[in-house]
Formats: C-alpha cells, sequence, structure tokens
C-alpha cells in the first residue's frame, strides 16, 4: 500500500512539473515575440550589423526553445526509469535558453 502512495505522489509531482513547465514555456515564447520585435524596432534605427548580430542571436534562441519544448514531449513520455534523465536534459536546455534571452536583453 505503502509503495502505491509513493508512485502517486510521483505521479502527480510529475505532472505538477510537466504542467509548470508547458506554462514556462509559453511564458517563454511570448517574451521571446517581444524581444524578437524590439530586435527589429533596433533594426529600423540601428546599424544593420548590429541587427544581424541581434537577429542572430534571437534565431538562437527561437531554436532552443523549440529544442525545450521537444525534450519537454520527451519528458512527459518518459517511463520511472528514463524520467530522471530527460528531466535533467529539459533543465539544461532551459538554462541555454535563459543565457541566450538575457545575452538578448542586454545587446538591446
Amino acid at each position: 500500500m505503502a509503495g502505491k502512495m509513493v508512485r502517486r505522489a510521483t505521479a502527480a509531482s510529475r505532472s505538477r512539473y510537466t504542467r509548470d513547465a508547458d506554462a514556462r514555456c509559453q511564458e517563454v515564447a511570448i517574451k521571446l515575440a517581444r524581444l524578437m520585435a524590439a530586435i527589429g524596432f533596433t533594426g529600423v534605427q540601428g546599424s544593420l550589423a548590429m541587427n544581424e548580430k541581434l537577429a542572430t542571436v534571437g534565431r538562437q534562441a527561437e531554436a532552443q526553445l523549440a529544442a525545450v519544448e521537444r525534450k519537454l514531449e520527451l519528458l512527459k513520455d518518459a517511463d520511472d526509469k528514463t524520467w530522471q534523465d530527460h528531466k535533467r536534459g529539459l533543465e539544461d536546455g532551459w538554462e541555454e535558453l535563459s543565457r541566450s534571452m538575457k545575452n538578448i536583453v542586454a545587446r538591446l
């Protein structure tokens, strides 16, 4: 009986984690879209070279977000044996994406 309760709690915490990660993906997608719009505005006002650099960093962040979303889907489908590995992969993806987003903000 105790084993079933632990599995239920684990399933509930995994469900909560993936739900929170889904919400975070949506929030980051909105922020990234705003940053990309700002990059376009900066390009109108600034130098072409700066705009190209910002656009490149922005595209990299978009690719990283897509990778995070794929990792999240893998996590949702993971079994007990692979869940922690997929979670670590997702968290690594978040870290990379976070660095890219900070890099964009710093350049704007």
